[in-house]
């Protein structure tokens, strides 16, 4: 499938190209040894510290968008919000 560029907003561009909408996410993380392709890619030695985590966008019919990834030690991520 091609996806078109519907300006900057990434739901925007997922409902024009599957004409679903993202209505529930999910992002699970967890520290553990990296694996061998992780580790070439991170560029740190196989069984070094990372970060792993994957996230999932769904709608009422299931899955539209799944990713994973991981992260290196000693980075910090965080996120702000309103109480």
């Amino acid at each position: 499938m091609a996806w078109k560029v519907v300006g900057a907003n990434l739901f925007v561009q997922i409902e024009t190209g599957t004409g679903r909408t993202v209505t529930h996410g999910r992002d699970a993380m967890h520290g553990r040894a990296a694996d061998q392709r992780e580790a070439a890619h991170l560029g740190i030695a196989t069984g070094d510290p990372i970060l792993a985590g994957a996230h999932e966008w769904s709608d009422a019919d299931g899955v539209i968008v799944y990713g994973e990834w991981c992260l290196p030690q000693r980075l910090t991520i965080g996120y702000e919000y309103k109480i």
